[in-house]
């Protein structure tokens, strides 16, 4: 009986392109047993063998929707600036996380151990803290210092077609062939919307509240002016409480309808735990073999309600002498990391206006070929934090910005995205908030430079976090 069911679903696989979603389970726990039993006879020596990488074309779904469905533990939303690709995780094939600081420089290696031989668009989907030097809060436990998932099933969605993809570390997966059968079993598959729980705020407070913000900013512009800091970028959190538990995915969604031009995200962890989320504009790099991009973004003006007011709120961020200075911290310090990683690079004649849909920022693209020897994680220990999230001296803000706030930044302004054997991509986790239960903790900084004013920083935070507010309170 099983022999007969195994000969008609390869024969579903050899005359079908597209499956429904009840044959791709089917098919894809078929595939597991096959290619497990084959991989694990073909082992030599002690070399680790690559992952397995099954991959199904289905019906079309939505992922965040579908994600939002799924009850396995560890799920993981990314979705590229230009929405070209989306990915939708569950379960966890393999996990490289830490509690404590940890050189960079070696997680790198540990991600591409089984990539090597293996499927090329294998990513592992994680972040870091802002600063793990700092200590964690309860809520921020199980994201840890770092946190980076091969997850196990992956929705992904490219090129106009979407498809089903399952994960297998021969090594690791050899004895555990009926536990991932079940798992892909549990999977759900509606492909109606849902309909989003409206959440009600019944509470809101701010740490630092506005006159501890206005002492704290007048304070670090003193140091400023005397020549202590170039720049500092201090941040602010808002707790926002609900009536009843808020649903991450459904928020992301909502925020996702409402931000264009962002990388949008969501990691949690374990079932039941925080869940991080974000629409970030900010990309930190992006590389594709031995080539490399970034971009300096700072400097903040709303959107006006007109073309003409648009306009001239945009030509006054792009000529204001104080928001110049702010962007030119971020740039110089873009190009300091460009000429230590890189053989050559160039910039962009003239910065230019991103424009999102309610806030406007100034953007100078970088592009580079990076030399031989440098690897994902010398970019990453080089590059982050930038002088947009931390500002500069380096080191001297980063202490300060521990001494300053009171709240733990945990992920927020730390690098957010996925690694692969021959590429990589990082956001910068602005824009984002940790839901937990019926808390949502929203995080935003403004850049602090000599000439800059506590009530109109306080103001920009507002329009940077006034779409994350949107989101929650709307149907």
């Amino acid at each position: 009986m099983i022999e007969e069911k195994r000969s008609v679903l390869a024969k579903v696989a050899e005359e079908k392109r597209v499956y429904s979603f009840v044959e791709a389970t089917e098919v894809l726990i078929e595939e597991i047993h096959e290619r497990l039993d084959t991989f694990v006879s073909r082992r030599i020596d002690d070399q680790p063998l690559p992952v397995i990488r099954i991959r199904l074309e289905i019906e079309e779904i939505d992922p965040l929707n579908w994600l939002a469905q799924q009850q396995l533990d560890s799920r993981i939303y990314w979705s590229e600036r230009s929405g070209f690709v989306e990915m939708a995780g569950v379960g966890v094939a393999d996990l490289i996380c830490g509690s404590r600081a940890t050189d960079v420089r070696r997680l790198i290696p540990r991600l591409q151990k089984y990539m090597g031989n293996a499927d090329s668009d294998i990513r592992y989907y994680g972040g870091m803290r802002f600063d793990d030097r700092k200590s964690l809060l309860d809520r921020w436990d199980s994201f840890g210092a770092y946190r980076f998932v091969l997850p196990r099933i992956e929705l992904l969605k490219h090129g106009g077609k979407t498809e089903l993809l399952c994960n297998i570390l021969p090594e690791k997966d050899a004895l555990c062939v009926e536990e991932i059968s079940s798992c892909i079993r549990s999977l759900i598959f509606q492909s109606s919307e849902t309909t989003a729980k409206r959440v009600h705020i019944l509470k809101r407070s701010d740490l630092p509240k506005k006159e501890d913000w206005t002492v704290a900013l007048t304070n670090a512009i003193k140091a400023l002016d005397s020549g202590k800091y170039d720049k500092l970028v201090l941040a602010r959190e808002s707790e926002l409480q609900s009536d009843n538990k808020i649903n991450p995915l459904d928020l992301l969604a909502r925020l996702k309808a409402k931000t264009e031009n962002c990388f949008h995200f969501c990691f949690e962890p374990e079932s039941g735990s925080p869940a991080f989320i974000g629409a970030s504009p900010e990309r930190l790099y992006r590389r594709e073999g031995r080539m490399i991009e970034s971009e300096a973004l700072a400097g903040t003006r709303p959107r006006g309600d007109s073309d003409a007011t648009d306009a001239v709120l945009g030509e006054e961020l792009l000529q204001t002498e104080k928001e110049q200075r702010e962007h030119k911290h971020v740039v110089d310090s873009i190009e300091s990391v460009f000429n230590r990683i890189c053989r050559t690079f160039s910039v962009d004649p003239q910065p230019s206006l991103l424009k999102l849909k309610r806030v406007q920022h100034i953007v100078l693209h970088f592009s580079g070929e990076l030399y031989s020897s440098v690897r994902d994680g010398d970019i990453l220990s080089h590059i982050h934090p930038t002088s947009a999230v931390g500002g500069t001296p380096r080191e001297t803000v980063r202490d300060a910005i521990r001494e300053i706030e009171t709240f733990d930044r945990g992920w927020y302004a730390g690098p957010v995205g996925w690694i692969g054997f021959d590429s990589a991509e990082f956001a910068v986790a602005i824009r984002s908030g940790l839901v937990d239960n019926d808390r949502l903790y929203l995080y935003s900084g403004a850049g602090i430079v000599s000439g800059s004013e506590p009530a109109l920083e306080w103001d920009e935070i507002e329009s940077k976090i006034s779409g994350f507010i949107d989101a929650v309170s709307t149907e």
